[in-house]
């Protein structure tokens, strides 16, 4: 049998006996039926708008102009009717216009019902990707949102659609995908049961307990989303602030408390993950432009009176991360196994890389991400050597392929996790990198005190393996001898230090928002005999 095929079989089993039996079950189901149509012969006569007192949401980046049309993730489309085919854009952008976020827009009362009647002309049940369960889930939140702002534009068309909709998310739940898709589906039908009035309250039973069964899981003991991203994590605290903005419009009481715990958990460790420019630490996939920002989701909180002045956060251990702030330096670093196990779609082999920023400014970054698309850009970018970590030779640390998929994961142990009020101390092993049934083990410790971060390097390979330090794109490299370069961005200078070997000034990609790439440098050093200690403190 060719040596491939045994790999790729591998690879695949690697991958597949992660999932849960009952995500098996259903993930065999959806190969065989991939998607259940409902009758379309239902009498909408009886529906009935129910105008809700929702408070302003956060907005969104998408936006529409009559003039100027579409522009979603950075790419630009006019409107005409074909444009709900996609036009040959990208999957995910095809997916992001299907979303209708363009809705949260002010000036949307003007078009926005055209836009709606033309999507329902225009998209016959089953037509993908717009009756896709994940589709609607995202596109009846905002058909809600707006029509709770102009409840004088909603008729019968509009409702029936909404109705067969909702029908046709009951019949598909995502429980072969689980994770925010399956949540998705319980807050889309919440707020459909809440907002459309029916002959019984399905919607609302069915979204209630899938909400309150997902909610347990997602959120973790340190206030963290379970799939260790904090673009994610933001996304999945909006849908928390968004419920709990319906839950408190219905008064249902026992919902508010459950949700508003768990959106003053998830903002304490939003708080610790956000550099201090306000953005996100880019962890997994994580990106900008997608995500509300941590104060815009503060903001929402205290609309919604959530008690925001004291997070109760104070380790991110369950989640995998630590950060740090001495003086005006940040420190995020990943110690984290890939996660969750059974649906880690969004994981990269990204563990031990960190990033710092001193005096507000990034300076040491990961590579971000700009595509899901199966494609080069996306496996670069879900690689150790995207990170701010050790690379060995092109060998991942944890098995990531295809678009969403990983295989055996590296194991990691932390070994050190020390403060006082001088310097804070944080060491972790991973075993990873695997070459058949080898593994490579790699040993990271930081000590971070007002002025300086050093760190520490240990594998167990004697060739091959070289630290690799991405910039941020507003910074400037300037080389001092070949140990030592000095690292500028709006003033302020740090020096880079390497006490063995060589640093390499080389060409790099930063990836800020999806179809955006920004050229930018990243500092590489090999490592001599399995072990390199770096510096990095002030200049002058």
């Amino acid at each position: 049998m060719p040596v491939g095929f045994l790999s790729k079989f591998a690879l695949i089993f690697n991958t597949v006996r992660y999932l849960r039996p009952l995500q098996a079950f259903w993930q065999v189901v959806r190969k065989v039926y991939p998607i259940s149509l409902v009758s379309q012969h239902i009498d909408c006569s009886s529906i009935r708008w129910t105008s809700l007192a929702l408070a302003e949401p956060v907005s969104k980046e998408a936006f529409y102009s009559k003039c100027s049309g579409f522009v979603i993730q950075n790419l630009k489309e006019p409107f005409d009717k074909s444009v709900w085919k996609g036009r040959g854009r990208p999957r995910l952008w095809q997916y992001n216009l299907h979303y209708f976020e363009y809705l949260r827009d002010h000036a949307s009362g003007d078009w926005g019902v055209d836009l709606i009647n033309s999507w329902i002309e225009e998209n016959p049940i089953g037509a993908r990707p717009g009756w896709e369960p994940y589709t609607i889930s995202l596109r009846l939140v905002n058909w809600c949102f707006f029509f709770a702002r102009y409840p004088n534009l909603i008729n019968q068309r509009i409702l029936a659609s909404m109705r067969l909709q909702g029908e046709m998310l009951i019949a598909n739940r995502e429980l072969h995908l689980g994770a925010s898709h399956l949540w998705s589906n319980g807050k889309a039908l919440l707020f459909l049961g809440g907002c459309v009035s029916i002959e019984d309250d399905r919607f609302e039973g069915v979204g209630k307990k899938l909400v309150s069964n997902q909610l347990k899981e997602h959120v973790l003991a340190d206030g963290g989303h379970y799939e260790r991203s904090p673009m994610y994590h933001s996304l999945f605290l909006e849908d928390v602030l968004d419920l709990l903005n319906l839950a408190l419009s219905v008064e249902d009481s026992e919902l508010v408390d459950k949700l508003s715990t768990s959106a003053t958990e998830m903002l304490g460790w939003l708080a610790k993950m956000t550099h201090p420019d306000g953005f996100f630490s880019f962890f997994n996939d994580t990106t900008l432009g997608v995500a509300a920002k941590f104060d815009e989701l503060k903001a929402y909180s205290e609309r919604l009176g959530v008690e925001v002045s004291e997070f109760s956060c104070l380790s991110l251990s369950d989640s995998g991360f630590r950060s740090c702030q001495k003086g005006d330096w940040s420190v995020f670093c990943d110690v984290g196994e890939i996660g969750p196990k059974h649906q880690p779609g969004h994981a990269h082999a990204g563990t031990l890389s960190f990033e710092l920023s001193v005096c507000k400014e990034r300076f040491i970054v990961n590579s971000g991400i700009s595509t899901y698309e199966v494609c080069e850009d996306r496996l670069f970018q879900r690689g150790t050597s995207a990170h701010s970590t050790v690379c060995v030779s092109d060998i991942n640390s944890s098995e990531v392929w295809s678009s969403f998929r990983v295989g055996r994961r590296c194991r990691v142990n932390v070994l050190e996790d020390d403060i006082n009020e001088k310097v804070w101390r944080l060491g972790a092993r991973i075993d990873g990198f695997y070459r058949g049934s080898k593994t490579e083990e790699h040993t990271r410790g930081w000590t971070l005190s007002e002025d300086s971060l050093r760190l520490e390097d240990f594998i167990s390979v004697e060739t091959g393996a070289e630290a690799v330090f991405y910039l941020h794109p507003n910074c400037t490299v300037e080389r001092k001898d070949t140990r030592t370069v000095i690292i500028s961005s709006s003033g302020v200078e740090l020096r880079f230090f390497a006490e063995q070997g060589k640093v390499d000034i080389k060409s790099a990609r930063w990836f800020p928002g999806y179809n955006v790439s920004v050229e930018s440098s990243k500092l590489v050093c090999s490592i001599v005999d399995g072990n390199a200690q770096f510096v990095i403190d002030r200049f002058n």
